[in-house]
């Protein structure tokens, strides 16, 4: 793949998909032309994979303002993989060399709603480090080292898993245990460094073992080269309000009231997102504003309508729900059905 321009004066965003989402990156890019303060062009690279791949004609063409999207088919190395993440979360691993003429770009899930000009993260100064993302504050209650974790492939508390699974010293990397939904990557210093090759290691040796297989990954491998950014580029309203933050220090506080009061770019990180769950939640209300500025937002409501009806058959079915369930607990212990 060669930089459409020759050189990489756009902006370059990525994105990683293997589902139907056409218009989950509609979205997206309508909402970063939105808050676009100048005419620097944005180049949206929508990387599909398995079944997304049917999909690529639908991205060809696509521009909303500053913003072209580019589909790029590309296969999975590790697709095969059954975890509790899916395998196009483990392919985001392999983005320095599925890119390689770009030096530089912001990766983002295709559940997030941009709210600020990415101009500006994507001036962000990385300094010597590799990678810059927002501290994963819902996933860890880290001010509690003793919180425990009762899943089925671990049991314990939030410093063992540290120490027996991640391999890293609590007191050292949990302040800096990052979310992999949103990160400005230096992606020559990534090639140079040969970061693909050794988290292809961490997968093969300890994927089975880890229980956010993308990202513990990244913060192995990463450790100690992360430049951690303003909280609100990767805020989890719906998430960070399950938590309970009450004992946490000043500074985790001032945090989450930041990106709860004034994100810069939202992240739907947890089950309930826009197109599948009913909410008055006013960040959901916004990207529902944003689909209808595209005039699809009919379309996605028949979508949510139909996967809650879905949802709700499977619940009154015992057989399904059964099914589902062994599903879920598959995944949780890495077993292939």
């Amino acid at each position: 793949m060669a930089i459409l321009d020759g050189q990489q004066n756009a902006i370059a965003l990525v994105s990683l998909i293997d589902r139907p989402a056409v218009n989950q990156i509609k979205v997206i890019a309508a909402a970063l032309a939105k808050r676009a303060t100048t005419s620097r062009p944005i180049d949206y690279y929508v990387l599909l994979t398995g079944p997304a791949t049917d999909f690529a004609g639908k991205f060809l063409g696509l521009q909303i303002g500053p913003v072209q999207t580019h589909p790029i088919p590309c296969s999975n190395p590790w697709a095969a993989r059954s975890g509790a993440v899916s395998a196009a979360a483990l392919l985001k691993l392999a983005l320095p060399d599925l890119l390689p003429d770009l030096d530089r770009a912001i990766f983002l899930d295709w559940d997030v709603l941009p709210r600020r000009d990415i101009a500006e993260l994507w001036a962000t100064d990385l300094g010597e480090n590799l990678v810059g993302a927002v501290r994963d504050y819902p996933q860890w209650p880290l001010h509690n080292f003793k919180t425990r974790i009762d899943k089925p492939r671990f049991q314990g508390t939030i410093e063992e898993y540290f120490r027996l699974r991640l391999f890293l010293d609590p007191e050292i990397h949990a302040e800096t245990y990052i979310n992999s939904g949103v990160m400005l990557m230096d992606l020559a210093g990534l090639r140079k460094s040969g970061f693909v090759d050794q988290a292809a290691s961490v997968i093969e040796e300890r994927e089975a073992s880890l229980l956010w297989q993308d990202q513990d990954i990244l913060n192995i491998v990463l450790a100690g080269r992360f430049l951690l950014l303003d909280p609100r580029w990767n805020a989890m309203p719906m998430s960070v309000r399950r938590r309970d933050f009450s004992g946490a220090p000043p500074a985790i506080k001032a945090a989450i009231e930041l990106q709860l009061s004034d994100p810069w770019l939202v992240h739907f990180a947890n089950f309930r997102k826009p197109w599948t769950h009913d909410s008055d939640d006013r960040y959901f209300a916004e990207w529902w504003e944003v689909a209808g500025e595209l005039g699809i937002a009919a379309e996605l409501r028949a979508d949510r309508e139909q996967a809650i009806a879905r949802r709700r058959e499977k619940n009154r079915n015992p057989f399904v729900a059964a099914r589902h369930l062994v599903g879920h607990l598959a995944r949780e212990w890495g077993i292939k059905r």
